[in-house]
């Protein structure tokens, strides 16, 4: 099993600051559950995105509401596998609160690339 152990992401010129530590799925084709149809299996698929998972460091230049609603941000990610991504279009999926512990969870989805 592989781990992410570095990430960058950057959107608008600004580097947002992560724990680099977090979750990866890569998205991309998806296989449906297999249909018989006349002596023969199909498969619908769907497409989806990257997915990251990581912890968003609070510090006292945070802007929640610019982290928010980001959207169109690079996010290069790197795996102790020495595999890495960049997914691309990345934007927040929900929220990231305030949080009095300095880190909240934060997600972030994209176009998925093998760099």
């Amino acid at each position: 099993m592989s781990y992410v152990s570095k990430i960058i992401v950057k959107a608008d010129g600004k580097l947002h600051e992560t724990d680099q530590k977090g979750t990866f799925d890569p998205g991309g084709d998806v296989a449906g559950e297999p249909e018989a149809i006349g002596g023969k299996l199909y498969h619908e698929s769907t497409e989806a995105p990257g997915v990251l998972e990581t912890n968003y460091l609070i510090t006292k230049d945070t802007d929640l509401t610019l982290v928010n609603s980001m959207r169109g941000a690079v996010v290069k990610i790197e795996m102790d596998t020495g595999q890495r991504y960049m997914l691309r279009d990345a934007s927040t999926i929900g929220t990231v609160k305030f949080d009095a512990s300095g880190k909240s969870p934060w997600r972030i989805a994209g176009i998925a690339e093998e760099m």
